[in-house]
């Protein structure tokens, strides 16, 4: 899931929130999540915007049945942004 914080002055943030393979590779696992991207502005020097995308999508994962949640993946654990770039 792509979630994106829109402020009053534009956007605010996003968050981006994915699930992995089954070891086989044949179709998605939803017992793990992994939280691909989060970022925010500059100006969110509260961190209220950061606090309130990462809830989205903490609840996004747990809704679809991830049993843990994991923030910094290293390949192939990264399900998305695997393979983005020239040489992944």
């Amino acid at each position: 899931g792509l979630f994106v914080s829109v402020g009053e002055r534009g956007i605010d943030g996003f968050v981006h929130v994915g699930f992995g393979s089954r070891p086989d590779g044949a179709e998605i696992s939803y017992h793990r999540a992994f939280l691909s991207a989060l970022c925010v502005a500059p100006s969110d020097t509260s961190n209220e915007v950061a606090a309130l995308l990462f809830e989205t999508a903490e609840n996004y994962a747990l809704s679809r049945g991830a049993k843990d949640i994991v923030a910094v993946g290293e390949p192939p654990e990264v399900p998305f942004y695997l393979g983005l770039a020239p040489g992944d």
